[in-house]
């Protein structure tokens, strides 16, 4: 595995310097230099180190800024995530948690439309989401996040094909739960916390779909709809019981029977494996039941 990182690393390596000759000679210098620093735990963490690197210095133009950047590269994964984290915008810092804590704790990756529709959800605001709020261009989403997240295409059912953002690498993950996380970020990284968060999102979400629309066109105009339907429940039965914004969501979502015959249409629980695709219009139960039924208090 360790000559199989070498050889990954080489081919990375061999692309850029075809891309920037000059800028990545010295940049090979020393990272060939470097092939033993401390990353063993992973068999393949060496090529993750060096991808990070080599992101880290993109924006060096000239040599005396690619010298100082050489000389002040951090050693390890953690020293990298936490240097990403610190030098990310403020101002969009509160969009890096909410993207993270859904790529960390959701269920499966999330489409890029999915996650788009998740940051522009504002859970204490009137209206919670307004599709104007969008962004214009849905791939640049991985700019709030940096190299922490990757944009990947995936062939999904039915032979479709979707963009997905993913973590951009186990270590990442596994960086956001350890006790290393730096103060500011680890609170958000509590699973109750950030379960909170998201099922506060998904359930906010829900309560600001059309109520009048077809399910197919509910799940056409509202991209965050079926994750929020088939979801919501999952997160919020590890927070409920700590979050009071939770329980008055839930408490929105069931006393409106409108909302709750929606989320029905999108995932009906009584006929998971259809999730949402089924043209029998769903048995519409009591809040009573469905509380039960996803464990709820």
């Amino acid at each position: 595995m360790a000559a199989d990182s070498r050889t990954r690393m080489s081919k990375h390596l061999a692309f850029r310097h075809r891309r920037e000759p000059s800028r990545t000679a010295e940049l090979t210098t020393f990272l060939v230099a470097s092939l033993t620093p401390p990353l063993k735990e992973k068999a393949n963490g060496m090529f993750r180190w060096v991808t990070c690197q080599l992101s880290a210095l993109e924006n060096c133009l000239d040599y005396p800024t690619l010298r100082k950047e050489l000389t002040s590269l951090p050693r390890t994964l953690d020293e990298i995530y936490a240097r990403i984290l610190d030098n990310l915008p403020h101002e969009h810092e509160h969009l890096t948690r909410r993207i993270l804590q859904f790529l960390t704790f959701s269920e499966r990756p999330l489409r890029i439309e999915e996650a788009v529709d998740a940051i522009a959800v504002h859970t204490d605001g009137r209206p919670r989401f307004d599709r104007r709020n969008r962004m214009p261009v849905p791939e640049e989403i991985s700019r709030y996040c940096s190299s922490l997240v990757a944009v990947t295409r995936a062939d999904r059912d039915r032979g479709e094909t979707t963009t997905e953002l993913q973590l951009a690498h186990f270590s990442v993950k596994e960086y956001l739960l350890c006790d290393r996380l730096q103060a500011g970020f680890a609170e958000d990284f509590d699973e109750t916390v950030a379960r909170a968060s998201i099922a506060q999102v998904c359930l906010a979400y829900l309560l600001e779909l059309d109520q009048g629309l077809p399910t197919m066109e509910l799940r056409q105009s509202y991209w965050l709809a079926q994750y929020s339907a088939r979801y919501w429940t999952d997160h919020a039965v590890v927070a409920e019981s700590s979050s009071e914004n939770v329980r008055s969501l839930i408490t929105d979502l069931f006393s409106c029977e409108e909302t709750r015959a929606n989320c029905c249409r999108l995932y009906d629980p009584d006929r998971w494996w259809k999730y949402g695709f089924d043209k029998v219009q769903p048995r519409i139960a009591s809040a009573l039941y469905y509380t039960s039924l996803g464990f709820l208090t």
